[in-house]
């Protein structure tokens, strides 16, 4: 096409983009996940890949409403429930053999409550009330292929027209493969996002060769499966706990408790670079000082009031 044709076309419109829920994530890439796209989001085992999915799926699906679909090749649909609880709620849920939710969220309440943990009444009615609302379709799928993820999608996306896709162990999908066959099936991935118009987010392992680095500081080189993750994903993001590691403070001698840095390794929309959350309770995700533009509107309102 001829450059003034492209140049005179609509720029890319806001629903393009689906917000993360989080300010920081979403300046950084410019807006949040990206309709058409990929996304990668790595990291060792337990700097909270899960918690981290949990609480995108629970800020896109459950709040913001946009259909979503989570398939989980790792936890059944009882645990994914659980955790997408624990997200809400800031509990550290725990996967035991003799804890079971059912389809019912009452019960997923209950289990809440025999743990231990006191929610008012409102509250349960509240927000028993948005899960049952939500778009959101949760699939286990445990030692699927590419091609059986794709047939999943493809029927979910005709049925319940689902505009976000999470993947949940990206490493149960590509084990045993061929760096040709790894690259063929980030290819898929790629393909199926943009011929179905939605966003996909996957979580992936990475290798240990982070364990051997001064800082334990992730690169695009730990990518479990190489360089056609990158290469096929329009954003990489890493998880970084210092607390992890016994780094119990920052350069800048700030505690480390309970802080995650997401290192934005690649980014096609925009710069890369470090953002600073609050890994809240061990099972969510959220910006270190609350919304930022929720605090601006407020800001705002009281400066109107006071007539600045």
């Amino acid at each position: 096409m001829k450059l003034n044709k492209l140049l005179s076309q609509t720029p890319k419109k806001e629903s393009e983009v689906v917000s993360t829920g989080i300010s920081g994530l979403d300046r950084m890439a410019d807006g949040g996940l990206h309709i058409g796209q990929v996304c990668t989001v790595a990291a060792r085992p337990a700097m909270g890949k899960t918690a981290f999915a949990m609480s995108i799926a629970r800020n896109v699906g459950i709040i913001n409403k946009v259909p979503t679909a989570i398939l989980s090749l790792e936890h059944a649909e009882d645990y994914v429930v659980e955790r997408l609880f624990a997200t809400e709620f800031g509990w550290g849920v725990k996967n035991t053999s003799s804890t079971q939710v059912t389809e019912e969220m009452e019960n997923a309440v209950s289990l809440l409550q025999n743990a231990g943990f006191k929610l008012e009444e409102k509250v349960q009615e509240e927000f028993i009330q948005k899960m049952k609302e939500a778009p959101v379709w949760i699939e286990y799928g445990v030692n699927l292929t590419v091609d059986e993820v794709i047939a999943h999608v493809e029927r979910m996306k005709k049925n319940d027209n689902i505009q976000v896709l999470i993947i949940d162990g990206l490493a149960w999908i590509i084990a045993g493969q061929t760096y040709t066959e790894r690259e063929q099936s980030m290819l898929k991935l790629n393909q199926l996002a943009s011929r179905l118009h939605i966003a996909i987010m996957i979580t992936s392992e990475l290798t240990r060769d982070v364990e051997h680095r001064v800082g334990n500081k992730p690169m695009l080189s730990d990518l479990r499966g190489g360089f056609c993750a990158e290469v096929f994903s329009a954003i990489v993001m890493f998880i970084y706990r210092p607390e992890y590691y016994g780094i119990q403070e920052d350069e800048f001698g700030c505690s480390t408790q309970d802080v995650a840095d997401i290192i934005v390794a690649k980014n096609d929309y925009g710069n890369v670079g470090e953002v600073r959350l609050r890994f809240a309770n061990r099972s969510r995700f959220e910006d270190m000082f609350g919304n930022s533009s929720q605090i601006e509107d407020e800001l705002a309102a009281v400066s109107e009031s006071l007539g600045f």
